[in-house]
């Protein structure tokens, strides 16, 4: 009787470990996808900055007309031409991608997340195989 009331209690705390550990490669991809962002959007920003100092040295009125509008034209459309490429080729990181970048920031040796999503290559059917599977998958967990 003490048995199943222990067994529900061990449920709850494996659901918040798991959810705990869903929040954190959550909040993994949600960083690696904040640098790439950032890594992708720079040279625009770049080219805003360019812009903008031309802009406050006054440079743009004393050109001619057709050369002030050619560079204005230019700027706006090398600003689309990098916004649209910044967004192609921005994509959303994979779990994978992000538990390995938890296991490096952790510190955690072994790639336990890695284990974690392993499955038993052989001795499916060996009972001390598969006692020796569920042992190294506990470990990985812990």
């Amino acid at each position: 009787m003490d048995e199943p009331t222990s067994r529900p209690h061990a449920t709850a705390h494996h659901t918040d470990a798991v959810r705990r550990l869903d929040r954190r490669l959550f909040q993994a991809r949600a960083a690696i996808a904040w640098e790439e962002f950032w890594r992708a959007i720079w040279p625009v920003i770049a080219l805003g900055g360019l812009f903008l100092v031309i802009a406050l040295l006054d440079a743009l009125p004393r050109l001619d007309a057709w050369l002030h509008a050619l560079l204005l034209a230019s700027f706006a459309a090398a600003a689309v031409v990098g916004g649209v490429l910044t967004l192609r080729r921005l994509r959303w990181p994979d779990a994978s991608r992000a538990g390995r970048r938890l296991e490096t920031e952790s510190g955690l040796r072994h790639r336990p997340l890695a284990a974690l999503a392993d499955r038993q290559a052989g001795g499916v059917e060996d009972p001390a195989s598969a006692a020796l599977w569920r042992a190294h998958r506990a470990r990985a967990a812990a």
